[in-house]
Order: C-alpha cells, then structure tokens, then sequence
C-alpha cells in the first residue's frame, strides 16, 4: 500500500505475536529469510489525500464535450472517457450549459471597469464631498448672518444665499 506522506509501501506481520509495521526499505525477501514472509499483510493506508480542485482551460473542455458528442449512443463509452480523464458527468452538464450560453472559459469574479467608468465614479465622489462642503459653508454663513443681526451690524450688498438642489 502506498504511503501518502512519503510514497512507500507500508506492510504489517506478526512476529512473536507482537504486530511489527515494516517500511519498504525492508524487502519481502529479507522477510522470507527472516521466516516472516508468510505472514506478511499489506495494511491500508489511513491518510487521506486532499485532491486539489483542477482548473480546465476552454479548449479542454471543448474537446471533452466533443468527444463526449461522437460517443453518444455507445454503450459505456462516455463513462469510459470520463473515468480516463477523471472527471464526473456533472461536469458535462455544467459545460454544456456553459457552452450553451456562451460562458465557457470566462473569467469568474469581477469585470474590468473601462477608464469612462472610472472617471465617472472620480468626479460623483468629488461631486459628494464638494456638496458636503457646500452644507458646511452655508452653515457658517448663515450664522455670521445671526451673530451680525445680533450685534446690530448692518450687512450691505450681501446676496441671498441660492437655495439649495436637492437631486
């Protein structure tokens, strides 16, 4: 049996009663010299092995759905194909489907913003802070309005304050 950590076979025999775990570093022949040979047995390997998700490229998938097409009809044909590539026939369907409207081989995640888009989003948050600024000044300046009231000091050529947009 193969040995996950460092790809070697791992055998177990009895010797004097007692349960010895031998290496492949130690041969079946040396065994048999030992008297030992009978009673070896392979035991399983407990380690469980983490398969890695595989990435496929469009052209891959193209070629397995193809093949996949022209084995239509033949008995345990397509189950042969996808046992040799090591794939699952959910995988066909979500490729087909893919295919079928026309996402095949796409990149996932978030799309490329063009420089319009970008420069649009700039100048709206400028445009948002600017505004911000414009509540703040016109807070200030209706209070030097009260406070000049207050004190009697008479303002003179001073517009009106625009009223305000709101979008």
């Amino acid at each position: 049996m193969k040995n996950g950590s460092n790809g070697g076979s791992v055998l177990s025999t009895m010797v004097g009663g007692t349960a010895c775990v031998i290496k492949d570093s130690v041969k079946v022949k040396d065994l048999a010299s030992l008297g030992l040979a009978p009673n070896v047995v392979a035991v399983p390997d407990s380690e469980v092995r983490v398969r890695r998700r595989r990435r496929h490229t469009r052209e891959y998938k193209l070629s397995i759905l193809k093949q996949a097409e022209k084995l239509k009809g033949k008995d345990g044909a397509l189950g042969e194909l996808l046992r040799r590539e090591g794939l699952y026939t959910a995988a066909l369907s979500t490729w087909r489907k893919q295919r079928d409207e026309g996402l095949l081989g796409q990149a996932r995640g978030r799309k490329a913003r063009s420089e319009e888009t970008i420069q649009i989003e700039r100048l709206e948050k400028e445009n948002r802070k600017l505004k911000e600024k414009i509540g703040q000044y016109q807070l200030v300046i209706e209070a030097q309005k009260k406070i000049s009231e207050i004190l009697g000091i008479k303002q003179e050529n001073v517009p009106p304050m625009p009223e305000e947009d709101n979008e």
